[in-house]
Parts: C-alpha cells; structure tokens; sequence
C-alpha cells in the first residue's frame, strides 16, 4: 500500500513539474515571438515590472526602455531563435540558459547577426510567470 501510495505522489509530483516546465517553455517562447512582432500589452504582462536586461556589450536596460527599443523598432527583430534551451525550475522561479541566435535591423537599419549565449531568471508572479532577468554574453574563444 505505502508503494502504491508512494507511486501516485510521485506521478502527480512529475505531472506538476513537467506543468510548470511547460509553463515556462511556453513563456520563452511567447517572448522569442515578441521580439519578432512587438505588441505592448503582451510584452507588459510577461516582463516583469523590475527587469534587468543585459547585453553583451555591458548596457543594462530597465523594462520601460526594452519596451521602447522593441516597439519603436530601433531594434527590428527579423530572426530569434533560443537553441538548446535548458530549465532548471525552483518553487516560483527558473532560470532558463540558450544559445540565442538572432537577425536584426539596427537603429541605424543595418543588418546584425547575433550569436550570444544567453541566462534569464522568471518569476511567477501574479501575473504569471515574468522575466526578471536577462543577460547576454558572448560565448568563449575556442
């Protein structure tokens, strides 16, 4: 009986984990999508009112100027893929590390290929999962 009873917590343990990892993917996702085709209600919701968001180059930026640079088009997104994305999930938090490779107009509308190793925090919230952080860097000589 305790094997049995041990069993189904174990599955529902699991169901709930791969639930909130598929949260999270779903959350990633949606924002690869927002960097493409902007809309300021939803990059609203799935940013968190504190963000940090890091570049390569050292710039930080708060949400408020994410927002401006994506919706303005300063920075015109044409190609964002996360690769082999890995999750490592907490209570209400995970952290999310890929490699992000990405096309780009810049401000200046010259093309931009990225290739960046990148880590994001999220928090749930009540909003639901956010991104809290997001910093890139460039990966290391080989």
């Amino acid at each position: 009986m305790k094997l049995l009873a041990t069993i189904f917590f174990m599955g529902i343990s699991m169901s709930l984990f791969a639930q909130k990892q598929g949260s999270v993917q779903a959350l990633v996702e949606h924002f690869r999508l927002q960097m493409i085709n902007p809309d300021k209600v939803v990059l609203e919701k799935i940013l968190h009112e504190d963000l940090s968001y890091g570049h390569s180059s050292g710039v930080l930026e708060t949400k408020r100027e994410v927002l401006d640079i994506l919706l303005s088009g300063r920075s015109d997104y044409t190609k964002v893929d996360f690769v082999e994305p890995t999750y490592t999930l907490q209570k209400n938090s995970a952290v999310v590390r890929c490699t992000f490779v990405a096309s780009l107009l810049d401000a200046a509308k010259k093309p931009v290929n990225l290739n960046l190793k990148v880590v994001m925090v999220l928090v749930k919230s009540k909003n639901g999962w956010q991104i809290l952080l997001r910093q890139g860097f460039r990966p290391p000589a080989n």
